[in-house]
């Protein structure tokens, strides 16, 4: 397939005099464009937003923000360098740099996850006795996310944060059981350690986590999402694209059984929106019920 640099050259002589200026800072700047701002580019072509977004559609895509990521995921290389943060970027370029991080990961998470692969996870939550989801450090939120979702369903599942808790746990473990793990890193091995555990005992684990990570080999079906290796800057800012990533392969799951189970599972959800309700204050100038009397 043709690149878009190269789409954008072809374009070149058929485009406006105002979107050509465009064209040629584009190809002259291809690595600096991917974390600007629509503003920043039409300030340095000398043109107007609105001639930005022309040339944007006259080449193929939506908008600028569509133009941008697919001009960051061609450069390959050159991505990871354009969307690091330094220490001398201004709060500005922090802000487009996180938001363009986090939907490039999106972009490229949801292109690489197999239905078969969501399907076969879908398939063992569905089939399990009991769930027990896994996560360490900034990925322990994801995993209690995981599990109230799950419980929301009817799906016996929980989610210790005690290292002795969870190994003694999958300990119990049988055949009918799942375990479902979530990691940034795909290497701590404290997590290593409870999945072997899990695994001698005979449990199907699903992972959420980098390819070609020593987490994926202990897996039984696996989602892969992130390299395991983000910018040490962007560790310390949160969440971490990577991280929103797994928050909705999760959320992904969990549609999907919504769908499985039917009127079963929505049945669940009512019943647990109605429970909740409860614990709520009304919205303002809505009808009293009984339970507010």
């Amino acid at each position: 397939m043709r690149s878009l640099l190269d789409h954008v050259r072809t374009m070149l002589p058929t485009l406006r005099p105002s979107e050509q200026s465009v064209a040629r800072y584009v190809l002259e700047h291809a690595d600096e464009v991917t974390h600007m701002r629509i503003v920043d580019l039409a300030q340095e072509a000398k043109v107007s937003e609105p001639t930005v977004v022309r040339f944007c559609r006259n080449v193929g895509c939506s908008g600028f923000q569509a133009f941008k990521l697919e001009l960051a995921q061609q450069l390959g290389a050159g991505l990871g360098r354009t969307l690091e943060l330094q220490s001398t970027d201004s709060i500005e370029a922090v802000s487009q740099k996180t938001f363009d991080a986090a939907l490039l990961t999106l972009r490229e998470i949801s292109a690489n996850l197999p239905g078969s692969t969501l399907t076969e996870a879908c398939r063992l939550i569905d089939n399990a006795r009991h769930i027990e989801c896994i996560g360490y450090g900034g990925s322990h939120p994801i995993a209690i996310d995981a599990q109230t979702k799950l419980f929301r369903l009817g799906i016996k599942t929980s989610c210790n944060a005690d290292i002795h808790i969870q190994r003694m746990s999958v300990m119990t473990m049988t055949s009918r059981d799942v375990v479902l793990a979530i990691s940034q890193s795909g290497r701590s091995k404290d997590l290593l350690n409870v999945l072997e555990q899990a695994r001698y005992e005979g449990a199907q684990i699903i992972g959420i986590g980098p390819g070609s990570s020593p987490m994926e080999k202990l897996c039984s079906v696996f989602l892969a999402a992130g390299d395991g290796d983000a910018n040490e800057m962007h560790q310390a800012a949160s969440p971490l694209p990577t991280r929103l990533g797994h928050m909705l392969i999760v959320d992904v799951l969990v549609a999907s059984l919504v769908l499985q189970l039917g009127n079963i599972g929505r049945s669940h959800i009512d019943n647990m929106n109605q429970a909740l309700n409860q614990l709520r204050l009304p919205k303002p100038g809505a009808p009293k019920t009984s339970d507010d009397l």
